[in-house]
């Protein structure tokens, strides 16, 4: 069960690792302002959920209770 629990974990950190792998190579490809400017704003939301999932995860009470909350799921 925790090993399930540690993929999602995983996966949802892996998932936007990937995602902002691909936000910057379409800054660095960016022929105009407005693309530039797009990928800057998916890279800010990107940050803040990977930053989000990280903070979840260093507080020793949440990261608790959210299995425990799914538990009876």
């Amino acid at each position: 069960m925790w090993s399930v629990l540690g993929m999602l974990f995983k996966s949802a950190l892996g998932s936007i690792s990937e995602d902002l792998r691909e936000a910057y190579k379409a800054k660095q490809n960016a022929k105009t302002e407005q693309e530039r400017i797009a990928a800057d704003e998916r890279i800010a939301i990107l940050e803040a959920r990977k930053d989000t999932i990280l903070a979840a995860q260093s507080n020793p009470v949440e990261r608790w209770i959210r299995p425990l909350f799914a538990i009876p799921f």
